[in-house]
């Protein structure tokens, strides 16, 4: 299949050049004929000389390598025109986190979950590469979107939770007949992770809630954050109920003003390796969720193997090179054959 208009211009080129070859040779044998033809005398001496013999030889070699040069270039330029390739399997190597963002959308959230959802809408920026996916809660747990690379469909979700959180959380509220179920929520969140205990890959779970628990939850923070914990998922939680700042919470008397409330919800992140932030009206609630951000990607990234992969890559370089010369070759021998 031609498809190179460089390959193209070039059989064309090389048709011209045999056409006014042969034209020529032609020509020279039928002005040969018109002539009147006189034999001459004792011309057997002439043909036995060396030189004679030698300037014949010549003449064939050149009519015979002319021959060759011209299938030779006909070849390279069938094989170029079929578009040779080299065959090699690669294997590709990855660097992923897995990020799920776990969101309570219970109705003590309402005030909350349209500021968290707008700023995690901007911070998707910061997890290109990563797989982010977000998961709510209230009387149940439901996975949003699972794990997923497409950015821009993440922040039109988050955009369209922002506008209508109520539309989420009271189907939520219904099936599960109560309210802020943040343990069980949590092992949603970790259980909307997939390939749990069959790959080895980093994954971190960005815990938002009020910290205001059911007290008829089946399992409690601290047992979610254990779970969490058996899977090598680091938690990083923001409460919306600690009115402490972040300066506060990380001072060495920041336990001073605690409650108990906080202090499970801060030591449950902290003993999976996350962190613990405030979401409230005296911090920065953006550069908290920056923050999140900045500690994930920090994390050490898991490498693995991707399946096989078939690289084609293009080979004309040789045969071209051979057309070139062939074309090059092709016009010194007529040049010295004297057409």
């Amino acid at each position: 299949m031609l498809n190179s208009p460089a390959l193209i211009i070039g059989i064309l080129g090389l048709i011209v050049i045999l056409a006014v070859a042969f034209a020529r040779i032609k020509k020279a044998k039928k002005l040969q004929s018109k002539k009147t033809y006189r034999p001459y005398a004792n011309t057997a001496d002439v043909r036995a000389l060396p030189e004679y013999k030698k300037v014949k030889r010549q003449y064939h070699l050149l009519v015979a390598a002319l021959s060759m040069v011209f299938v030779v270039i006909l070849a390279s330029i069938t094989i170029v025109s079929a578009r040779p390739v080299s065959v090699t399997t690669s294997k590709p190597n990855y660097e992923n986190r897995d990020i799920m963002v776990c969101l309570d959308i219970s109705g003590s959230m309402n005030d909350y979950v349209s500021e968290m959802l707008n700023y995690f809408a901007k911070a998707m920026d910061n997890f290109k590469g990563q797989r982010v996916g977000i998961t709510v809660f209230d009387g149940v747990y439901m996975t949003l979107s699972p794990l997923s690379d497409d950015y821009e469909a993440l922040s039109s979700l988050f955009v369209d939770v922002a506008k209508n959180p109520f539309d989420y959380s009271y189907p939520l509220y219904q099936v599960g007949q109560s309210s802020s179920e943040i343990g069980p929520g949590l092992v949603g969140c970790v259980n909307s992770f997939d390939k749990l205990g069959e790959e080895e890959r980093s994954r971190a779970i960005i815990l938002v809630t009020d910290n205001y628990a059911s007290k008829t939850q089946a399992v409690s923070l601290s047992e979610a954050a254990n779970y969490a914990k058996q899977y090598d998922i680091a938690v990083y939680g923001l409460s919306t109920s600690d009115w402490r700042s972040q300066a506060e919470i990380d001072s060495s008397d920041g336990s001073k003003y605690e409650s108990e409330n906080n202090k499970e919800f801060r030591e449950s992140m902290l003993a999976t390796g996350g962190a613990y932030y405030t979401f409230s009206k005296y911090s920065d609630d953006e550069i908290a969720v920056k923050q999140i951000a900045e500690r994930i990607m920090e994390q050490s990234a898991a490498r693995y193997e991707g399946v096989d992969t078939l690289v084609y890559k293009d080979e004309p370089l040789i045969p071209s090179i051979v057309t070139a010369v062939g074309l090059a070759a092709l016009f010194v021998m007529i040049w010295r054959m004297g057409l």
